[in-house]
């Protein structure tokens, strides 16, 4: 080992400098390390991750689901199941097909949707598929001059008016059944929604008009449908006439209602 050995100045300068570079490097390594941390933990992370929707609750297989029973979460992607819907449109009013667990991701493969369920079943799909939550389907008999000369299609929309001769007499009394429903079949012509799944209707069946049809299915809540029923059974001495409305126009006019 050899001692008191005084290293020349320009050595000495060297290693200085060797040191002070060393040092910086050290400092930028950490520096660099600590910023792809804060990336990978936020940035990256949060540009990875994305709304997926969560059932708040259990949801028993066969349930409607609605809007209180699910919440949207945002989840990493690493922690995203394959095929989770990220839109609460998407699950709300679809039906759970499988049981589904407080905090589970709710992936397209276990619930059930009108569209895709009579798209599945083709052109013959149960009228049930077609009629909306809290609605009803009730039919009334028509004809061709009844029905706007056969000319009315699934998916209009029409009202329905009473004709009544007054003591069998000339006199007829006209009044409003129901007003602004939607037609759901024509005899057994059915509304399907479309397989593109965007929301489209298309009827069932043969698509030219069927003039020689016997009957209207007519979509009513359950308050109209009572009524719908009571003007059906009248009697004899009145008739029931479909009157189409204009493609887009809702709502009821508000006069000539029947008293029933």
């Amino acid at each position: 080992m050899i001692k008191n050995v005084a290293l020349p100045k320009g050595n000495r300068g060297f290693l200085l400098l060797a040191f002070l570079l060393a040092a910086l490097a050290a400092v930028l390594v950490v520096v660099y390390l600590n910023s792809v941390g804060d990336d990978g933990g936020s940035g990256g992370g949060g540009a990875a991750s994305g709304p997926v929707v969560v059932a708040g609750q259990d949801i028993a297989a066969g349930t409607r689901i609605s809007a209180s029973m699910v919440i949207l979460e945002t989840v990493p992607s690493g922690e995203r199941v394959s095929g989770a819907l990220s839109s609460l449109n998407a699950v709300v009013g679809s039906t759970a097909g499988l049981a589904i667990s407080e905090g589970e991701q709710i992936t397209a493969a276990n619930i059930s949707t009108t569209d895709r369920d009579a798209a599945l079943l083709g052109d013959d799909p149960p009228l049930s598929l077609v009629i909306p939550q809290g609605m009803r389907a009730v039919s009334v008999k028509i004809d061709e001059v009844t029905a706007v000369g056969g000319l009315i299609r699934p998916g209009d929309y029409v009202d329905v008016i009473m004709a009544e001769a007054i003591n069998d007499s000339s006199a007829i009394n006209t009044c409003y059944v129901v007003q602004d429903v939607k037609v759901l079949a024509i005899a057994q012509d059915v509304q399907v929604a479309a397989a593109s799944g965007q929301g489209s209707q298309t009827p069932a069946g043969p698509a030219d008009n069927n003039p020689e049809a016997g009957s209207a299915t007519l979509q009513v809540t359950p308050q109209k449908a009572t009524s719908l029923i009571r003007a059906l059974e009248q009697g004899e001495g009145q008739k029931l006439w479909l009157v189409l409305r204009p493609f887009g126009e809702h709502g009821e006019a508000g006069v000539g209602q029947c008293p029933f």
